[in-house]
């Protein structure tokens, strides 16, 4: 993700908590934002296992509930924003990624890494929409909906006793939570007014490069794809700009490529599945192996036509130049000296005999 900063701009980075992409402490020109000051979130993950509270830097704003452009109180300041696991945590996205633009130079760019919805906790749910998108800014909404709360709970699931796995890993899926918990969780949304922390949005990466991609040609943000990176990790990165190029497929490519990423991430959630995905991979790489060895004998075939091609230029070549020589005036006027070397050597030939 570094790679995607520009190392002598200034940026801002949302969330880094404990560990910071782009740390203060390396040289960093960077500003943080998270929700609470660095005291109070020292105090609060003291006993959290896996966090090093003396790591957390200062924080430079605190989120209170207002617009992420309203807390920092000023436009166009930063080369880079960077969010990392944030944007499935946001309540109004279409809104966080207007601010972000607001917040960015013109030549800036929003750097993000997002949980691939097949490889962690959220692999049972579906995919998040557009139209959910726009529903979601259009309220103005500031905390995730009691449905949300409710799916969020009740479609956790852990694979292997992980709750993230890599894409080769299979196995047999379970739900983390009873019905009666998930349902506590409905309720307690329903009835406060507060945000709860949860994943609000659940992505794969074709189904987050649609949505951004339809938000653009909408004219909703002037930030398009820069960068798209999707691995064999849980999660994927991506970088919009307001210069991006845009993701070079059509909206139907990306919609069909979202059916297929899901299709093959069901998979490895079953022990039938799992098996099936395990023979379509093994299917693939012995094609795979099958199509390099065509493509070396290929290349070999290649090879040696273009030697023998220049072996018969060659060829060629000292015929004709032999040719020349014998056509040479040179040539006509040592014929009888010749002549006369030949029957020299056959007269001593038989000699010798």
């Amino acid at each position: 993700m570094r790679s995607w900063l520009k190392r002598d701009g200034i940026g801002l980075e949302i969330g880094p908590l404990h560990s910071p992409i782009a740390p203060k402490r390396d040289g960093w020109r960077v500003e943080t934002f998270d929700h609470a000051d660095a005291p109070t979130l020292r105090e609060r993950y003291r006993e959290s296992p896996g966090v090093d509270v003396a790591a957390i830097e200062e924080v430079d704003f605190v989120s209170d509930g207002r617009s992420l452009v309203e807390v920092v109180g000023e436009t166009g300041r930063y080369d880079w924003i960077l969010a990392s696991h944030v944007v499935e945590h946001v309540p109004d996205l279409l809104g966080f990624l207007k601010d972000c633009e607001t917040l960015l130079k013109p030549d800036g760019r929003l750097v993000l890494a997002v949980p691939d919805k097949r490889r962690c906790f959220d692999a049972m749910r579906p995919p998040s929409t557009t139209g959910e998108v726009l529903q979601a800014h259009m309220e103005g909404r500031v905390r995730h909906s009691s449905a949300a709360a409710f799916e969020y709970g009740a479609r956790s699931v852990v694979l292997n006793g992980a709750h993230a796995w890599l894409a080769d890993d299979c196995g047999e899926a379970q739900l983390q939570y009873d019905l009666a918990t998930c349902y506590a969780l409905f309720q307690r949304a329903l009835a406060s007014g507060e945000y709860h922390d949860m994943h609000g949005w659940v992505f794969i990466p074709s189904s987050f490069r649609l949505i951004a991609e339809e938000l653009y040609q909408l004219e909703l943000i002037r930030m398009r794809e820069e960068v798209f990176r999707a691995g064999a990790a849980s999660e994927f990165f991506f970088v919009l700009a307001k210069n991006g190029g845009g993701p070079h497929r059509s909206r139907q490519q990306i919609a069909l490529d979202a059916v297929e990423e899901e299709s093959s991430g069901l998979g490895a959630l079953t022990a039938k599945g799992c098996a099936r995905t395990k023979a379509v991979a093994e299917l693939t790489a012995s094609r795979q192996a099958a199509q390099e060895r065509a493509e070396a004998a290929e290349a070999e075939r290649q090879a040696t036509e273009a030697a023998l091609r220049a072996t018969e230029r060659a060829l060629h070549d000292v015929q004709a130049a032999l040719q020349a020589v014998r056509q040479s005036t040179s040539w006509r006027i040592t014929g009888p000296l010749r002549r006369l070397v030949t029957l020299a050597r056959g007269s001593s030939a038989n000699e010798r005999e």
